[in-house]
Protein backbone atom coordinates (compact mmCIF):
# COMPACT_ATOMS: atom_id res chain seq x y z
CA UNK A 1 0.00 0.00 0.00
CA UNK A 2 1.34 2.84 -0.70
CA UNK A 3 1.88 5.61 2.27
CA UNK A 4 3.77 8.38 0.50
CA UNK A 5 1.81 9.32 -2.73
CA UNK A 6 4.62 12.09 -3.14
CA UNK A 7 7.57 9.91 -3.57
CA UNK A 8 5.58 7.14 -4.28
CA UNK A 9 6.68 4.97 -0.81
CA UNK A 10 4.95 1.75 0.32
CA UNK A 11 4.37 0.24 3.73
CA UNK A 12 6.72 -1.91 3.22
CA UNK A 13 9.59 -0.02 2.46
CA UNK A 14 8.94 2.64 5.33
CA UNK A 15 8.53 -0.70 7.00
CA UNK A 16 12.28 -1.44 6.61
CA UNK A 17 13.23 1.76 7.67
CA UNK A 18 11.10 1.14 10.78
CA UNK A 19 12.86 -2.45 11.49
CA UNK A 20 15.97 -0.83 11.02
CA UNK A 21 16.01 1.78 14.27
CA UNK A 22 14.18 4.48 12.81
CA UNK A 23 12.06 6.02 15.45
CA UNK A 24 11.92 9.73 14.16
CA UNK A 25 8.74 9.81 11.34
CA UNK A 26 10.58 13.04 9.45
CA UNK A 27 13.97 10.65 9.36
CA UNK A 28 11.85 7.95 7.51
CA UNK A 29 12.35 9.81 4.05
CA UNK A 30 15.66 10.83 4.47
CA UNK A 31 15.91 6.99 4.94
CA UNK A 32 15.16 6.23 1.70
CA UNK A 33 16.84 8.86 -0.34
CA UNK A 34 13.87 11.31 -0.49
CA UNK A 35 12.18 14.26 0.87
CA UNK A 36 9.44 14.97 2.78
CA UNK A 37 7.38 17.04 0.38
CA UNK A 38 3.63 17.12 2.02
CA UNK A 39 3.87 15.89 4.86
CA UNK A 40 0.45 14.30 4.73
CA UNK A 41 1.82 10.59 5.17
CA UNK A 42 3.97 12.02 8.37
CA UNK A 43 0.98 10.92 10.97
CA UNK A 44 0.71 7.23 9.29
CA UNK A 45 4.03 6.68 9.78
CA UNK A 46 4.31 7.84 12.89
CA UNK A 47 0.95 5.13 13.55
CA UNK A 48 3.33 2.80 11.85
CA UNK A 49 6.46 3.34 14.29
CA UNK A 50 4.22 3.00 17.37
CA UNK A 51 2.49 -0.38 16.39
CA UNK A 52 5.68 -1.74 15.29
CA UNK A 53 7.38 -0.71 18.40
CA UNK A 54 3.91 -2.24 20.46
CA UNK A 55 4.58 -5.27 18.66
CA UNK A 56 8.16 -5.64 19.39
CA UNK A 57 7.44 -4.65 23.00
CA UNK A 58 4.39 -7.87 23.19
CA UNK A 59 7.18 -10.01 21.39
CA UNK A 60 9.59 -9.04 24.09
CA UNK A 61 7.08 -9.89 27.17
CA UNK A 62 6.17 -13.23 25.40
CA UNK A 63 9.60 -14.10 25.14
CA UNK A 64 10.13 -13.43 28.91
CA UNK A 65 7.38 -15.78 29.81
Amino acid sequence: MYVCICNALTDCQINEVIDGGERDATAVHPGLGCSTRCGKCLPTIADMMEARQQSVGADLAMAAE
